[in-house]
């Protein structure tokens, strides 16, 4: 998946996806564990899927980040720092040794049996980690009681990440549609691009001048109305004065 991240808006919009994605299936199934006063959850999934599509650093953001958040919404803010430890090892470590089982020039089942078994050993850090920090803050019993939790939890981990990866092949349906998306236009298809362009400015610039046009005249018939009512005006005052004038009676001369 080394191409799919040429563009560097990819890798943070696919970064960023997968964080949140590791956020939701942390917190949408998780079940208390009151021993170790934690909880078990199914985020690791996500971050085993993003270690085989991407590699480790995405895989180490997303599940230093995504489960982190998970702790703090679910109200379990003193693992986070453990969390930050496990879950971001967890998907460096897998995701480097994913990446480099996916160059190697072997067959495919031999490549499938060395990617399993680098899901595994990703998906083993968090446990450990989990047990010793369980140990340091409960005691040996508690730590037990979180190891069993934190096993069943990586088991499911992987196999849904052996099934998401190598069954339904993720990284193969992902490099296809990237390649699509980042193909090179043919000559027709960019001469169809720009003639439908052409059209479309064609169009809005038909659009806009009819607009104009149709402003200008109501304009014009506006102006047209005023000097048509202002001459009424006229001709009625001058009515008026005339209807004055003649109706006015002339004064008696004293003088005679």
């Amino acid at each position: 998946m080394k191409n799919f991240f040429k563009s560097k808006t990819k890798y943070i919009v696919f970064t960023s996806l997968f964080t949140a994605l590791t956020l939701v299936a942390t917190i949408a199934i998780h079940m208390p564990i009151p021993a170790v006063n934690g909880y078990m959850n199914f985020g690791d999934a996500v971050i085993l899927v993003c270690a085989a599509l991407f590699g480790g650093i995405p895989a180490l953001i997303a599940g230093a980040i995504g489960a982190a958040l998970g702790d703090l919404i679910l109200g379990y803010p003193q693992w986070i720092p453990v969390t930050i430890v496990a879950k971001g090892l967890e998907g460096l470590i897998a995701g480097f040794f994913l990446q480099r089982v996916f160059k190697l020039k072997a067959s495919n089942s031999f490549k499938i049996l060395l990617g399993v078994t680098a899901i595994v050993v990703g998906a083993a850090i968090m446990p450990v980690v989990y047990f010793f920090a369980a140990w340091i803050t409960s005691g040996v019993g508690g730590a037990a009681v979180a190891l069993v939790s934190d096993l069943i939890q990586a088991a499911v981990a992987v196999a849904v990440a052996v099934v998401l990866v190598f069954v339904v092949d993720l990284p193969k349906i992902l490099t296809r549609i990237s390649s699509r998306i980042m193909a090179p236009r043919s000559p027709a298809q960019q001469q169809g691009a720009e003639g439908a362009n052409s059209e479309v400015k064609v169009e809005v610039n038909a659009d806009t001048g009819s607009e104009v046009n149709a402003d200008e005249n109501a304009a014009l018939a506006t102006d047209a109305a005023e000097v048509v009512e202002g001459a009424e005006d006229n001709a009625e005052i001058g009515d008026e004065v005339s209807t004055d004038t003649d109706t006015a009676e002339v004064p008696p001369d004293d003088s005679i």
